[in-house]
């Protein structure tokens, strides 16, 4: 892709870290992004710091990518507000980390992690 000029990105997992500079890199871009995450004052920052670096448009939305119901409302408002019936880009980066070992803990926390990534 030679230009980001327009497109339209998602990113998951948008409010620290990898994801927020990815949706920063993209909007310096003139790219139009959603974003989401779990914890919405990190999304706000990323909201903040986004705004600084370019013109194209940014959504964010609350949204725990391991919860296939709020997937599909993150979906729908995406292309509801974004005003589209595709995007152009797709960045999974959204992720978690277990402790202990998955030999002898509870697999309730595995599971988790790998519903996350």
């Amino acid at each position: 892709m030679e230009s980001f000029e327009g497109k339209i990105a998602v990113v998951t997992g948008g409010g620290t870290g990898m994801g927020r500079e990815l949706v920063c890199q993209l909007i310096s871009e003139g790219a139009h992004v959603a974003t989401c995450d779990v914890i919405e004052e990190n999304l706000l920052e990323t909201m903040e710091l986004a705004e600084k670096k370019g013109t194209g448009r940014l959504t964010t939305h609350m949204c725990d990518v391991s919860d296939e119901n709020q997937q599909i409302r993150f979906r729908a408002k995406v292309a509801a507000q974004h005003e589209t019936d595709h995007i152009d880009l797709l960045f999974n980066n959204a992720g978690i980390g277990a402790g202990g070992s998955i030999v002898a803990e509870d697999r309730t926390e595995w599971e988790r992690t790998f519903n996350v990534c």
